[in-house]
């Protein structure tokens, strides 16, 4: 299990870091001529429209299944945020598989609780 578990983190990364940058050269390509923003005043409501609609997990599938080059990188964003939560739910399975009800019943505590911030409440 252990090495199960330390090869969906190497995949889990690396594929996130292949996805934001492919998307990162999507970018450039398309926008690489533009002047930089300038973020020294950062807020959300400075944000152009098209930018604030990565908020949630549909919208960054849909931009990255529509070849948007914000949403290739907002997806392996996403990728890179789910390959840890991945670890959780692995080391629950091996946990249950070895009837080891303690340190199962901690891990499905760690996961209810990611599980709970994620989707606010």
């Amino acid at each position: 299990m252990e090495n199960t578990i330390a090869r969906v983190l190497r995949v889990g990364v690396l594929v996130a870091a292949i996805i934001a940058a492919v998307g990162g050269i999507m970018y450039l390509w398309l926008n690489g001529s533009e002047q930089v923003p300038d973020f020294a005043r950062f807020s959300y409501e400075s944000l152009p429209t098209e930018t604030r609609r990565y908020t949630s997990v549909r919208a960054v599938a849909d931009s990255f299944f529509s070849f948007s080059a914000e949403g290739w990188i907002m997806f392996g964003v996403l990728v890179l945020i789910l390959t840890p939560i991945m670890r959780v739910v692995l080391a629950l399975v091996g946990f249950v598989r070895e009837r080891d009800w303690i340190f199962a019943g901690i891990t499905s505590f760690v996961l209810a609780v990611i599980v709970m911030n994620s989707i606010g409440g």
